[in-house]
């Protein structure tokens, strides 16, 4: 998936994750699902009689892994710094008004249900 730079930027913005931390998840993710086709073709090419195909792709999963293995770490550093500043979670006046309101908890809750015209139905 290619995204134009203005909507990563955007993208960055919304979600608080910096564009390096979305290219870190994503080529290692890429990189989960190249080892685990790895065991395929591995199969496929000794199946077929040609063990050299088979070690060059055993060559390749090991590659990953170590690629795989040096991903986790830059994507741990990352999630370990944080989050940099983002948009500020919205913020819902009528929540906070709710819950004072609905305090202590053993209050029967302020609505109790039925129709417009007061009328509560049963359920079965």
């Amino acid at each position: 998936m290619v995204i134009e730079q203005a909507e990563r930027q955007q993208a960055a913005h919304l979600s608080g994750v910096p564009n390096v931390t979305f290219d870190v998840v994503a080529v290692l993710y890429e990189k989960l699902k190249a080892i685990a086709v790895y065991d395929v073709y591995q199969r496929d090419a000794a199946a077929a009689g040609d063990p050299q195909l088979a070690a060059m792709f055993g060559r390749f999963q090991a590659a990953d892994q170590q690629a795989i293995h040096q991903l986790r770490a830059r994507l741990g550093a990352a999630l370990r710094a944080g989050v940099p500043d983002g948009p500020a979670p919205p913020n819902d006046a009528r929540i906070d008004e709710a819950s004072q309101e609905s305090f202590p908890a053993s209050d029967a809750p302020a609505f109790a249900g039925g129709d417009a015209e007061g009328s509560s139905k049963e359920t079965p």
